[in-house]
């Protein structure tokens, strides 16, 4: 309570104002000492990680199929190729397909042991695909394992309700993934399928570990982890990603013009689980908060897309830097007609400017026709181009570079 007096009462005032800011001081002295504990703790923590981690490589045990058939469905073809190339030597058959219905028609004359699922699918999506699997083929009953880069508590419910058994989140890991398909074959619950888990979720999280240079934008031992080690298939990926990436601004621009909302949602979430199948560590985490404004009513503004472009192109660059020595490695063999070469380039300059996907297909057709010869440099070069939406350029290949 102040006194009647003024000086006393400034007096008191200065005392309280005092006894607050010691108070305040202390706080923060404990604060600070309470996360140093917690920084001293984390590192500790990470250490035993990683070194969990490490000894999980070493003693998991090599996983045995025996000719299985394995049908995974995803529309991404990056995604199918690689799964195939991760299964590729494990004693099963893949088959790949691009669409909920192509994998139905499949299925009318085949019997996958397991069905593995994409779920954000245009058309038919993976629950609807799973529910008429299960309402129409009542004679067998195939494991479907959801295969998504969703992967909250209520995106595996939702796979649980339309009928699936399990539920794998992309990035896909490969020790994971083969664990997954060793139990739903066989039930097997030994110490390799443990381990296998337990190593994807060290892995994942772990995010002091130190990231390595030599490949700009990538992870590369989380990716490598992933992987199995297989530097050549983590490089053909990255070049696959990478000959599409420069059209996902173009088309979220697009989309934001028209306040395609949902349009928006399905770029994003396919930049989110491609650019994490790579470790793409500035990329991956940018999609999934976009991804998720997006659902929520918000469009990416244009400082975000500036900051997405920015991770897009240096990745891009990061392709064109591996990518260099495999073109120079090639032996150029084989001959092309150029009656073979014209309709394409025809076809390309025809749609350039009125139907993106027709050139686009033209434009992978040309640079297979072109693979081996003395022509595939140029191939190559209007193929990086196209792909950096620079159309002009397109047009100057066209009509300097195949003449």
């Amino acid at each position: 309570m102040l006194s009647t007096t003024p000086s006393t009462d400034i007096q008191v005032l200065h005392q309280l104002l005092l006894d607050e800011t010691q108070q305040k001081d202390c706080a923060l002295a404990k604060i600070k000492m309470l996360e140093a504990e917690i920084h001293s703790l984390k590192s500790v923590l990470t250490s035993q990680t990683l070194t969990t981690s490490t000894e999980a490589l070493t003693t998991t045990a090599p996983f045995k199929f025996h000719g299985e058939l394995i049908l995974v469905v995803d529309d991404q073809p990056m995604n199918l190729d690689l799964v195939e190339a991760l299964l590729g030597d494990m004693d099963l058959k893949i088959v790949c397909k691009t669409s909920a219905q192509d994998a139905l028609s499949f299925m009318q004359t085949a019997q996958p042991h397991i069905i593995l699922m994409d779920i954000q699918m245009p058309e038919m999506d993976g629950y609807s695909a799973t529910e008429k699997i299960r309402s129409e083929f009542t004679h067998y009953t195939p494991i479907i394992l959801a295969m998504t880069a969703n992967d909250t508590a209520e995106d595996r419910q939702k796979s649980l309700d339309a009928g699936m058994q399990g539920h794998i989140c992309k990035p896909i890991d490969a020790d994971y993934l083969l664990a997954q398909l060793s139990y739903w074959l066989y039930r097997d619950n030994s110490p390799a399928t443990n381990n296998s888990a337990l190593l994807s979720t060290a892995i994942s999280a772990s995010p002091e570990t130190a990231l390595s240079t030599e490949l700009p934008g990538i992870d590369l031992p989380a990716a490598l982890a992933r992987l199995r080690g297989n530097r050549s298939l983590l490089e053909d990926v990255l070049i696959s990603f990478a000959e599409k990436a420069a059209l996902i601004i173009p088309e979220l621009q697009k989309a934001k013009h028209s306040n395609a909302l949902d349009e928006a949602v399905r770029i994003l979430h396919r930049l989110k689980g491609t650019s994490a199948n790579l470790s793409a560590f500035k990329i991956a985490p940018l999609a999934a908060r976009l991804e998720t404004q997006a659902k929520n009513g918000q469009l990416p503004s244009d400082e975000e897309l500036q900051e997405l472009n920015a991770a897009i192109n240096e990745l891009i660059n990061t392709a064109q830097m591996v990518q260099q020595p495999k073109i120079q490695t090639v032996q150029n063999t084989a001959a092309v007609d150029l009656l073979q070469l014209e309709p394409l380039l025809k076809r390309i300059s025809t749609h350039l400017h009125s139907d993106l996907g027709q050139a686009e297909e033209a434009v992978d057709a040309l640079n297979t026709l072109c693979a081996h010869s003395p022509w595939a440099d140029s191939a190559n070069k209007l193929r990086t181009v196209f792909y950096q939406f620079n159309l002009r350029a397109v047009n100057e290949l066209i009509s300097q570079g195949f003449k």
